[in-house]
């Protein structure tokens, strides 16, 4: 019976996948569009306040298709009303389920690509940028990807047994990126080759096709009530009444005060934003160092557009490699029947399923699905493992890749270094063990509200590399490293600091 549980929660596990594919496909169509609807109502601009020049030289051709101010506003008002929305969504999907969250971020992230299309297509809207900030403010509005990528991660945690739990984030994550990088090959292949806003047409197309199959997404038990049934659901301002805007206000930092709510969650938030940061910023310095004069042979240039599809190949097929091979180990050891825990106090110890109608054993070490006290302990220890052997690995990578005279050496470092990346599912899975009952959609969506802030560190090397108005190559990259491999040391015993804090606890 237990066998066959399993096998039905595996199941229902990698069902989101195709979800996590479509969603990261359809966000990402849109970049390099917009980035070229900014460059040409720029050229616009350019070529109705340009005096008259001579025919052999235009200036208005030379503006690059890259982040200037007008793609900079965008992409803030994005960030910043995604932050803002966040919370609501958490409070949402811990209310409402996961079905809703999808549809409704969905929705409004299509719309915004329809705008941009509109505004592409409509020699009134695209005089300057100010019609085309609507479309931010839609997808801002509909979390951009935090959202879905929040939702993503509670269904994998109703699903997924505990053990497993680390290696199911992780393969998330691989199909996460795999869904990117495909659509921005894709989107600037139609940007060169094709209609130049056609990249805004998939991007709908896909936001649609994810809102339908959201729709059809099967229950599997985990789409149906709230996690909390004494709580009360009716959490949307029927009126603006100061009561209701502090509810609302509430609502907006729950995810923050979740942080923090205990020494444990704050420890596991501060690891988690340590891994997330490095694994941003390295990746970006990544490019920068192939811009060095050591490196600027055409053996080189191949052998640095390699170091990603390195990094992902190893870092993202040894957590599930790992898991798979450290499960099997255990049950060839311990071949005894385990009982369920059941504690002391049954309505302490029970909740309702957080989408399904089963009362399941939760405590605050565990996710709320049933599972026995061995599995919540061995995939406590195999996370806190993971995550502090990667995040040390990193560590070394990072140092490896300070020695820039060979380019051998730095290939070493950077694969040597792509180990951190299972730190950072294995991270999210602790978190989900210690997440609240009945409030696990607002603790992930805290997650995401730091991988935003993450993603947007990658502009710190870019931001160095201005001098005036033009780009120096020469970024400071040994000061950065070493910063990156501080913040990775910090991480590892910010996780040493969690282990121990439980040891004492228990």
């Amino acid at each position: 019976m237990a066998e066959h549980e399993t096998s039905r929660r595996r199941r229902a596990a990698r069902i989101i996948l195709p979800y996590a594919f479509l969603q990261s496909f359809a966000a990402s169509s849109s970049i390099i569009p917009t980035l070229q609807l900014f460059h040409d109502i720029k050229h616009r601009e350019c070529m109705r306040t340009c005096i008259a020049h001579v025919l052999e030289f235009n200036p208005c051709d030379f503006f690059p298709t890259a982040y200037g101010p007008a793609a900079t506003v965008f992409f803030s008002i994005i960030a910043v009303l995604s932050l803002l929305s966040a919370g609501s969504y958490g409070h949402l999907l811990d209310r409402k389920g996961i079905k809703m969250v999808m549809v409704i971020s969905g929705l409004l992230n299509a719309g915004g690509d329809v705008w941009l299309y509109v505004c592409g297509q409509v020699p009134s809207l695209s005089e300057n940028v100010s019609p085309s900030m609507f479309a931010a403010v839609l997808k801002g509005i509909g979390g951009a990807w935090i959202v879905t990528q929040a939702a993503h991660w509670t269904y994998v945690s109703f699903t997924a047994t505990p053990k497993s739990s680390s290696a199911y984030f992780s393969v998330v994550l691989f199909t996460t990126w795999a869904g990117s990088a495909s659509s921005v090959v894709i989107s600037a292949v139609l940007v060169n080759h094709g209609p130049k806003y056609l990249g805004f047409v998939l991007a709908f197309s896909c936001w649609i096709a994810y809102v339908l199959a959201a729709a059809m997404l099967p229950n599997n038990g985990i789409d149906s009530s709230s996690n909390d049934p004494d709580k009360e659901t009716k959490w949307i301002p029927s009126r603006f009444t100061a009561c209701n805007i502090l509810i609302l206000l509430k609502a907006i930092a729950q995810p923050v005060v979740l942080m923090f709510h205990n020494l444990i969650s704050g420890l596991l938030f501060a690891a988690y934003t340590c891994s997330v940061v490095a694994l941003n910023i390295f990746d970006t310095m990544l490019s920068y160092r192939g811009q060095q004069s050591t490196f600027q042979s055409t053996k080189d240039d191949l052998a640095l557009i390699a170091i990603p599809a390195t990094r992902l190949l190893m870092a993202l097929c040894l957590l599930p490699l790992l898991s798979v091979v450290h499960h099997r180990w255990v049950q060839a050891r311990n071949r005894l029947t385990v009982r369920p825990f059941i504690g002391p106090d049954k309505p302490r110890g029970f909740v309702r399923d957080s989408y399904g109608s089963s009362d399941v054993h939760t405590s605050s070490s565990t996710t709320l699905h049933s599972h026995t006290a061995s599995d919540v302990n061995t995939a406590w220890t195999q996370d806190i493992a993971i995550a502090q052997c990667c995040l040390l690995a990193g560590a070394v990578g990072v140092l490896i890749s300070l020695v820039k005279q060979s380019i051998t050496v730095y290939l070493v470092g950077a694969c040597v270094a792509s180990l951190m990346v299972p730190a950072t599912p294995a991270l999210t899975s602790l978190v989900v063990q210690k997440a609240r009952p009945g409030e696990l959609g607002s603790t992930l969506m805290g997650l995401a509200m730091i991988d935003v802030l993450a993603v947007y560190m990658r502009f710190i090397p870019i931001a160095l590399s201005f001098r005036g108005s033009y780009v120096e190559l020469t970024v400071p990259t040994e000061p950065i490293l070493i910063a990156i491999m501080a913040v990775m040391i910090t991480g590892c015993a910010l996780v040493w600091l969690v282990k121990r804090r439980h040891v004492a606890l228990r």
